[in-house]
Protein backbone atom coordinates (compact mmCIF):
# COMPACT_ATOMS: atom_id res chain seq x y z
CA UNK A 1 0.00 0.00 0.00
CA UNK A 2 2.78 2.34 0.84
CA UNK A 3 4.34 1.80 -2.60
CA UNK A 4 1.08 2.78 -4.29
CA UNK A 5 0.97 6.02 -2.25
CA UNK A 6 4.55 6.83 -3.25
CA UNK A 7 3.70 6.18 -6.90
CA UNK A 8 0.69 8.51 -6.65
CA UNK A 9 2.84 11.21 -5.04
CA UNK A 10 5.43 10.94 -7.81
CA UNK A 11 2.70 11.09 -10.44
CA UNK A 12 1.36 14.29 -8.89
CA UNK A 13 4.85 15.83 -8.79
CA UNK A 14 5.40 14.80 -12.39
CA UNK A 15 2.07 16.30 -13.44
CA UNK A 16 2.79 19.60 -11.65
CA UNK A 17 6.29 19.68 -13.13
CA UNK A 18 4.95 19.17 -16.67
CA UNK A 19 2.32 21.90 -16.15
CA UNK A 20 4.98 24.27 -14.80
CA UNK A 21 7.32 23.72 -17.76
CA UNK A 22 4.40 24.01 -20.22
CA UNK A 23 3.50 27.36 -18.64
CA UNK A 24 7.11 28.60 -18.83
CA UNK A 25 7.28 27.49 -22.47
CA UNK A 26 3.98 29.27 -23.29
CA UNK A 27 5.22 32.51 -21.68
CA UNK A 28 8.48 32.22 -23.62
CA UNK A 29 6.60 31.75 -26.92
CA UNK A 30 4.35 34.76 -26.19
CA UNK A 31 7.35 36.97 -25.38
CA UNK A 32 9.19 35.91 -28.53
CA UNK A 33 6.06 36.67 -30.58
CA UNK A 34 5.82 40.16 -29.10
CA UNK A 35 9.50 40.88 -29.75
CA UNK A 36 9.20 39.79 -33.39
CA UNK A 37 6.13 41.96 -33.95
CA UNK A 38 7.94 45.16 -32.93
CA UNK A 39 8.93 47.30 -35.94
CA UNK A 40 12.61 47.97 -36.54
CA UNK A 41 13.35 51.64 -35.73
CA UNK A 42 13.83 53.79 -38.83
CA UNK A 43 17.13 55.19 -37.52
CA UNK A 44 18.56 51.69 -37.14
CA UNK A 45 17.52 50.69 -40.65
CA UNK A 46 19.07 53.81 -42.17
CA UNK A 47 22.23 53.35 -40.12
CA UNK A 48 22.59 49.80 -41.44
CA UNK A 49 22.05 51.00 -45.01
CA UNK A 50 24.68 53.72 -44.63
CA UNK A 51 27.09 51.16 -43.20
CA UNK A 52 26.41 48.92 -46.19
CA UNK A 53 27.06 51.80 -48.61
CA UNK A 54 30.39 52.70 -47.03
CA UNK A 55 31.71 49.20 -46.37
CA UNK A 56 30.23 47.09 -49.17
CA UNK A 57 29.27 49.32 -52.11
CA UNK A 58 32.19 51.75 -52.37
CA UNK A 59 35.13 50.43 -50.33
CA UNK A 60 38.73 50.95 -51.34
CA UNK A 61 40.24 47.60 -52.39
CA UNK A 62 44.02 47.36 -52.48
CA UNK A 63 44.96 46.14 -55.99
CA UNK A 64 48.06 44.28 -54.73
CA UNK A 65 46.50 42.36 -51.84
CA UNK A 66 42.78 42.48 -52.82
CA UNK A 67 42.12 43.57 -49.24
CA UNK A 68 38.96 45.59 -48.72
CA UNK A 69 39.44 48.61 -46.45
CA UNK A 70 36.18 49.30 -44.63
CA UNK A 71 35.51 52.93 -43.84
CA UNK A 72 37.48 54.17 -46.86
CA UNK A 73 35.48 55.12 -49.96
CA UNK A 74 37.09 54.65 -53.36
CA UNK A 75 36.22 57.74 -55.39
CA UNK A 76 36.21 55.77 -58.66
CA UNK A 77 33.73 53.22 -57.27
CA UNK A 78 31.42 55.99 -56.01
CA UNK A 79 28.95 55.95 -58.91
CA UNK A 80 25.17 56.06 -59.23
CA UNK A 81 25.17 52.82 -61.20
CA UNK A 82 27.03 51.04 -58.40
CA UNK A 83 24.72 52.53 -55.76
CA UNK A 84 21.60 51.34 -57.58
CA UNK A 85 23.04 47.86 -58.10
CA UNK A 86 24.01 47.67 -54.42
CA UNK A 87 20.73 49.09 -53.09
CA UNK A 88 17.82 47.70 -55.10
CA UNK A 89 14.53 49.52 -54.54
CA UNK A 90 11.34 47.48 -54.37
CA UNK A 91 8.52 49.84 -55.36
CA UNK A 92 5.85 47.56 -53.82
CA UNK A 93 7.15 47.85 -50.26
CA UNK A 94 8.27 50.51 -47.83
CA UNK A 95 11.79 51.56 -48.68
CA UNK A 96 14.24 54.39 -48.20
CA UNK A 97 15.54 56.90 -50.71
CA UNK A 98 19.09 58.23 -50.49
CA UNK A 99 21.30 60.92 -51.93
CA UNK A 100 24.99 60.55 -51.07
CA UNK A 101 27.46 63.41 -51.42
CA UNK A 102 31.23 63.03 -51.00
CA UNK A 103 32.85 66.26 -49.86
CA UNK A 104 36.51 67.11 -49.37
CA UNK A 105 39.02 69.62 -50.71
CA UNK A 106 38.52 69.49 -54.48
CA UNK A 107 35.79 66.83 -54.23
CA UNK A 108 32.03 67.40 -54.38
CA UNK A 109 30.32 64.41 -55.98
CA UNK A 110 26.63 63.51 -55.55
CA UNK A 111 24.81 60.29 -56.43
CA UNK A 112 21.18 59.20 -55.79
CA UNK A 113 19.13 56.04 -55.53
CA UNK A 114 16.58 55.52 -58.29
CA UNK A 115 13.66 56.48 -56.00
CA UNK A 116 15.16 59.69 -54.55
CA UNK A 117 13.21 62.94 -54.95
CA UNK A 118 13.69 64.89 -51.70
CA UNK A 119 15.06 64.42 -48.21
CA UNK A 120 13.63 64.59 -44.74
CA UNK A 121 16.82 64.11 -42.77
CA UNK A 122 20.55 64.58 -43.32
CA UNK A 123 23.33 62.61 -41.68
CA UNK A 124 26.96 63.71 -42.01
CA UNK A 125 29.68 61.10 -41.54
CA UNK A 126 33.43 61.79 -41.40
CA UNK A 127 35.08 59.53 -43.96
CA UNK A 128 38.37 58.81 -45.70
CA UNK A 129 38.32 59.04 -49.50
CA UNK A 130 40.81 57.32 -51.81
CA UNK A 131 41.36 59.29 -55.02
CA UNK A 132 44.28 59.30 -57.46
CA UNK A 133 46.55 57.31 -55.15
CA UNK A 134 45.93 59.57 -52.13
CA UNK A 135 43.90 59.22 -48.98
CA UNK A 136 41.90 62.37 -48.22
CA UNK A 137 39.86 63.23 -45.13
CA UNK A 138 36.34 64.27 -46.03
CA UNK A 139 32.73 63.66 -45.22
CA UNK A 140 29.79 61.76 -46.61
CA UNK A 141 26.51 63.68 -46.53
CA UNK A 142 23.60 61.25 -46.57
CA UNK A 143 20.19 62.74 -47.35
CA UNK A 144 17.45 60.22 -46.74
CA UNK A 145 13.71 59.82 -46.59
CA UNK A 146 11.40 56.93 -45.89
CA UNK A 147 9.19 56.07 -48.85
CA UNK A 148 5.74 54.72 -48.00
CA UNK A 149 4.05 51.89 -49.86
Amino acid sequence: MEDEADLTDYSMYFLFGCLFFAGVFAVFIILIGQINSQPVPTELTMSLHIDRFVNNCFPYIDPDTSRKYVGIIDYNRFTEQRLNSCYIVNVNTKSFAYQLTLKATGIDKTIKTSNYDHYEKRTVIPIVIYKDGKFISGELDVDHTEKKE
